[in-house]
């Protein structure tokens, strides 16, 4: 194996430990790796046909994946969609403490209203109370079921403090976050 091919290949398992440690604390992940080790223990093994190419040209296009793949730093709405995928739905103080994990920083004299401020922009996002106070949720995703909701707290969902006529606008991803929720 050449020298590139090698060292393509550390970088690349360097990358998968980080993001294997990353991914551990997700429960779905964990019950899909064991999943994949008990197929990989009853079945035979499978030749890749890949092996049959050069190493050092495989080894130079899976640097530059591996580079353009796990190099980028997500933005802050990527992030923050990976961890409502994860938490459900979040204050924006929560995720403003865990977009720290993904690299991702938020400055400003107020990070917290600029945090607020990049998710309602993005309109990928809305803001919803639950037991009175601000968390995001996704547009273009129903709110967890209510057997889920015993996972964020008991209490009744307000969307984003509105009346009722508001919380049918809400409901149809029209709320934009609003400047309280900075204070979640």
């Amino acid at each position: 194996m050449s020298t590139t091919a090698s060292s393509a290949i550390s970088a690349m398992r360097a990358l998968r430990a980080e993001i294997e440690g990353r991914l551990l604390h997700n429960e779905d992940y964990r019950a899909f790796m064991a999943l994949n080790k008990a197929i990989d223990e009853v079945s035979p093994p499978i030749r890749s046909e890949i092996a049959s190419e050069p190493h050092s040209e495989i080894g130079r296009v899976m640097k530059r994946i591996g580079e353009e793949l796990f190099s980028k730093v997500p933005s802050q709405p990527e992030a923050a969609g990976r961890i409502l995928s994860d938490y459900g739905p979040t204050t924006t103080a929560d995720i403003l403490e865990m977009i720290k994990e993904f690299g991702v920083t938020v400055s400003g004299n107020d990070p917290l209203i600029n945090l607020s401020s990049s998710l309602s922009k993005s309109g990928h996002f809305r803001s919803i109370r639950i037991n009175g106070v601000p968390h995001w949720w996704f547009k273009d995703r129903p709110l967890p079921s209510a057997s889920s909701k015993e996972a964020i707290g008991t209490g009744s969902l307000e969307f984003g403090g509105l009346t009722d006529a508001g919380a049918s606008a809400a409901d149809s991803g029209s709320s934009d976050g609003g400047s309280d929720d900075a204070a979640a």
